[in-house]
């Protein structure tokens, strides 16, 4: 980023807006691998569930 003025205040809030903005970056990154994860476990609860359906009806079956 670059201040708006050559003064003081304008490179102290530039460094303020810097921050924050990598403090954004930094949290919608660790948003994505959390719904990345809780996605994949959905996924592996829906293999299960298809598996166990079968084996409860294999088992009745019987």
């Amino acid at each position: 980023m670059m201040p708006m003025g050559e003064d003081a205040d304008s490179a102290a809030f530039t460094a303020a807006l810097a921050a924050v903005g990598a403090a954004y970056v930094s949290t919608a990154a660790e948003h994505a691998a959390a719904r990345g994860v809780q996605s994949d476990a959905q996924s592996v609860a829906a293999g299960i569930a298809v598996v166990s359906e079968a084996m409860r009806a294999a088992a009745l079956a019987l």
